[in-house]
């Protein structure tokens, strides 16, 4: 994969080295502007919404807690995907809110180790749009462009097929 991927319709799945897919965290941003939520599902079965509109006792924003980090956390409006723990994650949604009202698009950019970014550009009327998909498949991350719109995250996640909970996961695993 190069410094810079850059998803179309054309062009919509990446898959990254299994180096690529253990070390660090991915970081997901949106640019210009806008709030980012995250359907996680894990191996188990256990799933659940990272989002500032679903926040448990004292903010908390994370998924289930591996060794003394979760694996999917929103900080500062940021979503962080910590990879130590990623043969844990069976898939993850990001979902994006907030698009610029002139209709310019806004763009998912999802960091990794090193530098590299993968990015998806997305315009829509609508108020969520599914932005990328990343699935888990024998310790390498596949991401791929998705672009559907929705009226909030909740529709999002049940298209999806996620049976996410919408309470705080426990903080203890």
């Amino acid at each position: 994969m190069t410094p810079r991927t850059i998803l179309t319709v054309d062009y919509p799945v990446v898959t990254l080295d299994r180096r690529q897919s253990a070390i660090g965290s991915l970081v997901v941003d949106l640019a210009p502007a806008g709030t980012l939520s995250c359907v996680w599902e894990l191996t188990d079965g256990t799933s659940g919404i990272v989002s500032d509109a679903v926040a448990g006792p004292n903010g908390v924003r994370t998924s289930p807690m591996f060794g003394r980090r979760p694996l999917v956390e929103l900080r500062k409006g940021q979503i962080l995907v910590g990879l130590r723990h990623v043969a844990e994650l069976r898939r993850l949604l990001i979902v994006t809110a907030g698009h610029p009202a002139d209709g310019s698009p806004a763009t998912t950019v999802l960091s990794l180790y090193k530098g590299a970014t993968i990015e998806s550009a997305h315009k829509s009327a609508e108020p969520c749009i599914s932005s990328l998909a990343v699935y888990q498949v024998d310790g390498e991350l596949v991401v791929r462009r998705e672009g559907f719109g929705f009226p909030d995250v909740r529709a999002a996640a049940e298209a999806y097929g996620f049976a996410a909970t919408w309470m705080p996961p426990p903080t203890v695993r």
